[in-house]
């Protein structure tokens, strides 16, 4: 009995041993810090990288950015200002001594304005001056509008009015069509010219005071942002 007790006491040493010499060191690194867990990662899934674990070169590759970095913006074309419309030649030439009087380089151009097209209702072309003609005087007879187009892409047909709405345009072709003439619709697009003076640098034009006092001495004058582009494109007065 006395020797099993002593046995139990001996194995209890040896596996003390066993954990404080071998198996401890192994589970602590060089520098006495705990292992951190490991990852298990799922087959398939890209690898994973520390951003700590990066050099420089390995981050702009990866286009890593830090949080702070504004992303840099596209390619955005030049914005001019616009001022006008001017109403008349001789009103930008005043406008321009005054300007250049700041030490503005005014640049003044005309732009074609697009307004609200009109709706044109027409026969097309009849292939004789005497067919139209005929059909003229039964429209005319019947107290129709219409009138004869002698120039133009259209020449030869019959004009039965022009609409600034599209749904009386669709109303009188209609009823021109129900009477037995094929009426047409054209879109007619309108615009009208603008001077406006142009600037790259807006200068004094910036200072509320001295807006204020333009707009006084040019009543209807306004302020407007355009790409610079669209200046360029424009005719330009002088």
């Amino acid at each position: 009995m006395r020797w099993v007790a002593l046995f139990a006491v001996l194995a209890n040493m040896l596996l003390a041993v066993w954990y404080f010499v071998i198996i401890k060191p192994a589970a602590v690194s060089p520098d006495g810090a705990e292992p951190a867990s490991a990852l298990v990662m799922q087959p398939g899934l890209p690898e994973v990288s520390l951003l700590a674990e990066m050099d420089e070169a390995e981050k702009v590759a990866r286009g890593v950015r830090p949080l702070s970095q504004p992303v840099a913006p596209s390619n955005q074309p030049a914005q001019c200002l616009l001022v006008g419309p001017v109403p008349e030649k001789v009103t930008a030439l005043q406008l321009k001594n005054r300007f250049e009087a700041l030490g503005l380089d005014p640049d003044f151009r005309v732009f074609q304005v697009k307004l609200a097209p009109v709706y044109w209702v027409y026969l097309p072309p009849y292939p004789s001056r005497d067919a139209a003609q005929k059909t003229l005087e039964k429209l005319r007879s019947a107290g129709l509008d219409s009138f004869y187009i002698a120039n133009g892409e259209m020449a030869g047909g019959i004009s039965l009015g022009m609409f600034s709405q599209e749904s009386a345009a669709n109303t009188i072709r209609d009823e021109r069509a129900a009477q037995g003439y094929p009426a047409l619709i054209k879109v007619v697009p309108k615009s009208r010219p603008e001077i406006w003076a142009a600037f790259r640098d807006p200068g004094g034009l910036a200072d509320a005071g001295y807006w204020r006092e333009l707009a006084v001495d040019f009543p209807g004058l306004g302020r407007r942002a355009v790409s610079c582009g669209a200046v360029v494109s424009a005719d330009q007065l002088f």
